[in-house]
This record gives structure tokens, sequence and C-alpha cells, in this order.
């Protein structure tokens, strides 16, 4: 029984998402919460790369699925469902969640002592870099030290000397400020 902050199974039908020729991933992203905006486009980006393999035969013998969660922009919450997927659902990898203190509970909680694949879409903070991952934690978007180094320069190149910086006080925008 999906929890229910798990709303949806996709790439196979429901009654097939936990056959032996299935292979399950897990989907952390935010439908609701302060980051509820951006996570279904993040889920239909995965949906159609699901709907891509599974066009072409699926993995092997195997078909794709995810199963789609809502973090509700959570760090507790991301951890309870990361827990659930690696535990109940048996998922190798999990895609999400999208905001860096998220993804470092969920991965630090959960998700490395199941040795699961951990690939958020959108979290940038520095602080995922130094994690002791062993190659478990990946992203897809650049580190906020690349970010704040090219924001800095294009200011500096504007002529500005003083700038305020107003942040959310989360691994997110502590390390992109």
């Amino acid at each position: 029984t999906l929890p229910a902050e798990c709303s949806a199974i996709h790439g196979v039908a429901a009654a097939d998402a936990w056959s032996p020729d299935t292979v399950r991933l897990g989907m952390l992203l935010p439908s609701s919460g302060g980051l509820g905006a951006f996570g279904p486009s993040m889920a239909q980006g995965a949906f159609l790369a699901v709907d891509e393999v599974n066009q072409i035969g699926g993995l092997g013998t195997k078909k794709l699925a995810v199963i789609l969660c809502d973090t509700g922009t959570d760090p507790d919450q991301s951890v309870a469902l990361a827990q659930w997927l690696v535990d109940q659902a048996q998922v190798p990898a999990i895609i999400g969640p999208a905001g860096s203190t998220n993804a470092l509970r969920a991965f630090n909680d959960a998700a490395l002592a199941a040795q699961a694949v951990l690939i958020t879409p959108s979290a940038t903070s520095p602080a995922l870099t130094g994690q002791q991952d062993q190659n478990l934690l990946w992203r897809t978007a650049p580190s906020d030290a690349i970010q704040g180094r090219a924001i800095s320069a294009y200011l500096q190149a504007e002529g500005l000397e003083k700038v305020a910086v107003v942040n959310r006080g989360d691994t997110y925008g502590n390390g992109l400020t």
C-alpha cells in the first residue's frame, strides 16, 4: 500500500508495479509546500524519460516504473518517504528531493544506509559536494558555489560595490549567500 503522500505510479499499471518484471524508482518531489510549484514540471520530465525507456523495450526484459511522492518541501517528510521507498518499495534509486536540506537529509538518513542512489534535479547547496557519499549522491544542477561566483562577477562588472542579500535560512539559502 502506498503512503498517502505517494499519489502515482508511472510507467506501468499499478498492478504491475510490484512484478519482478518491473524496476521501480522512487521520486521525491514537492507538489505542496514552499517549492510545490516546481515539483510537477520536474515529475513530468522524469515521466517522459520513463515513457521513452519503456517504449524502446524497457531495461532488458524489464519495464521501468516510478513512484511519485510529495515531500511537501518538508525535510522530515522527505526522510520518512525515502525510508519507505528503500525499505518497502525496495527502489535502487530515488529522484529528488528538490531542496538542498531535503536532499541531504533523505540521503544521509535513508538512502545511504540502503545503498540507494539519490539524484536531485535541483539541490544546489555546496554542502552536497563534501558528503561522504560512496558515489551515491548525485545532482544535475551546478553547486551554488559556482552560481554565487557568477552572480558576484556580474554585479562587480556592473560597478556595484555593496549588495544586500536576503535569503532562506536553510542549506540552500545560506550556501548561495
